[in-house]
């Protein structure tokens, strides 16, 4: 059989070898740690989706490479030459990032890579202080590696925003190996996919498919029948505006700062669990109980109030196993 011959039949071919290189540090402040005013995730699903809502981790490099591949065929449509586009298989899915010491297991941060691991994925973690260099560093020296390693791959896919590994994307190209880029439109430096020689692909847009990345949560429907069980063993014992008021006059009653009538989320949530309540079944709850119960948490009890509580985080950032406490301050009586 001629080789046109075997074109023609659709012969199989070699797939490219995909080696996929996570900036994780970059990778969680896009996914969950940016502000709402600039991030894409909670844009699209709305303040605190991730109740509601999973990432898919194991799905994200299939996605990239998905799209990388639909690139490749456009290209040879274009052209209409030489032979078609090989399919892409991933060898290898990396994932690089740090903790300090002392972070805990149930945060955000922690959780997050935890899940990555769970769907296959190469976690390396590295305890550091608050300079994430030496994280960077691994990923471009692992990059480059396995860049002159034979047959490692074909394909080097960089997850990440920074610009700084562009030394690295441009060496890995020299080697004669293919780069591609995945980013976010709100969290990647225009160094990174505008200079030479760095990309043999458009840059994959991670937010374009946010809908096949970020699912519902399995089994919400068990979720909500185990909040309504809940909800009736401890119905509902004080109004909205009655606990609007005791929140209220505790902040004024007990602000930190003379400026302002100011308290930490951690302040309010010990005085609302301290006050122990009970109801005609004999069950004890208290009122953070009842805040989480009935309206969801705290942060979204003050969210109704805007023009009588402002909600200021106390971090810009995620700030390790403080990622949860936030500032809360009384601007209007609103009675």
């Amino acid at each position: 059989m001629s080789p046109e011959t075997s074109s023609a039949l659709g012969a199989e071919v070699a797939p490219l070898k995909a080696s996929v290189f996570i900036d994780g540090t970059w990778l969680f402040y896009s996914i969950y740690s940016r502000q709402d005013s600039q991030c894409t995730v909670t844009k699209r699903f709305g303040k605190g989706w991730y109740h509601y809502y999973e990432v898919d981790w194991a799905a994200l490099p299939s996605l990239i490479c998905a799209k990388i591949r639909r690139q490749a065929e456009e290209n040879y449509k274009k052209k209409n030459e030489g032979t078609k586009p090989r399919p892409i298989e991933i060898s290898r899915v990396s994932v690089y990032t740090s903790y300090r010491k002392g972070t805990e297991d149930y945060s955000p941060r922690v959780k997050m890579f935890q899940r990555m691991a769970e769907a296959n994925m190469n976690v390396q973690i590295m305890e550091t202080n608050r300079r994430e260099k030496c994280v960077d560093i691994q990923l471009a020296v692992e990059m480059l590696y396995y860049a002159y390693t034979p047959e490692a791959f074909d394909i080097a896919i960089l997850v990440s925003g920074d610009k700084d590994f562009v030394p690295a994307l441009v060496n890995t190209r020299k080697n004669g190996k293919l780069v591609a880029i995945a980013s976010m439109h709100m969290g990647c430096n225009r160094g990174l996919y505008e200079h030479l020689h760095v990309k043999d692909f458009e840059v994959v847009w991670i937010d374009e498919f946010l809908n096949k990345l970020i699912r519902p949560i399995k089994k919400r429907e068990n979720l909500l029948t185990s909040a309504n069980r809940i909800s009736k063993a401890y119905p509902r014992l004080f109004s909205q505006a009655t606990l609007k008021k005791l929140v209220y006059n505790y902040i004024i009653e007990n602000s930190l700062e003379k400026k302002s009538n100011r308290v930490t989320s951690r302040q309010l949530g010990r005085y609302l669990k301290e006050r122990v309540v009970g109801h005609d079944a004999g069950i004890l709850t208290n009122l953070l109980e009842q805040v989480k119960v009935h309206y969801g948490g705290l942060r979204l009890f003050l969210a109704e109030y805007p023009s009588i509580f402002l909600v200021i985080d106390k971090y810009s950032t995620y700030h390790h196993n403080k990622s949860y406490e936030f500032w809360i301050e009384a601007v209007g009586n609103g009675f």
